[in-house]
């Protein structure tokens, strides 16, 4: 088998010649890989490359701030494309920073439906498509990054206790929430689909150390079936793409759950 069919291969259950090694790390011990790589050659064989996102038009952080009367933040706090506030903590902390949610104080789902969220161009499939060509030569399998899918995404602007309260009082906010960051995953997946992605990687983690972070029906109501919107856009256009699925913490309840995968 090639490079590319093995890890289709393994991702397909279907067998391998040799099993690939794919991982991240933190910009700290990045620096110190890199460094020690640079005097200690180290050859990884990876079985993938990830193809672009399309573009986004955000709104400028000064728009953005207007959502946080009377927050005094840290230098060096970053916010984001979608509006949330990265602040950063001591040097014990790292990478972590604490984050701040834009739409904590809203009360109505007019204000969810007016909030700018960001506007992915979609001519950037020419792009796409030319990024999935190259690593196809190169003999790699082409994925789509979208983790943080919709969950994870929403309640970064929301707060998670505002988001959980939304959902289980079965507030609009929750909905209109769910259904804008929903819409723009649809997209984004059709896009890496019709680019020619063998993988479109999703993932919102839905697990803590020790237990769901939510009942099995209310992931089945609110999330599964957004979560299957995106994926059947997919696979409308491309039935043979291969989905990944992340979440950190404990899942066990979930896997192999009819009412939930």
């Amino acid at each position: 088998m090639t490079n590319r069919e093995n890890y289709l291969s393994i991702a397909r259950r279907t067998g391998y010649d040799y099993m690939p090694v794919s991982f991240s790390m933190c910009p700290d011990l990045s620096r110190r890989f890199s460094e020690y790589t640079a005097s200690h050659p180290v050859k990884i064989h990876t079985g993938e490359g990830y193809i672009g996102d399309l573009p986004a038009k955000c709104a400028d952080p000064e728009v953005f701030m207007r959502y946080y009367k009377g927050k005094d933040f840290r230098e060096g706090t970053r916010i984001d494309g979608w509006g949330v506030a990265h602040e950063p903590g001591s040097t014990a902390a790292f990478h972590m920073t604490r984050m701040h949610h834009p739409m904590e104080d809203f009360d109505s789902a007019e204000q969810i439906m007016a909030y700018p969220l960001p506007v992915y161009d979609p001519s950037g499939l020419d792009s796409q498509r030319k990024q999935v060509r190259l690593l196809h030569e190169a003999d790699r399998a082409a994925m789509g990054g979208m983790q943080c899918t919709i969950w994870e995404t929403a309640w970064y602007m929301r707060g998670m206790e505002n988001l959980m309260c939304d959902m289980k009082s079965e507030d609009p906010m929750a909905e209109a929430l769910l259904d804008r960051v929903a819409d723009l995953a649809v997209l984004r997946a059709s896009s890496y689909a019709k680019a020619g992605a063998d993988v479109i990687f999703l993932g919102d983690d839905i697990g803590t150390q020790f237990t769901l972070m939510m009942s099995e029906g209310m992931y089945a109501e609110w999330l599964k079936p957004r979560l299957k919107r995106v994926i059947d856009a997919a696979r409308d256009i491309n039935p043979e793409i291969i989905v990944f699925y992340h979440s950190c913490g404990y899942v066990t309840e979930f896997i192999d759950r009819k009412s939930v995968v």
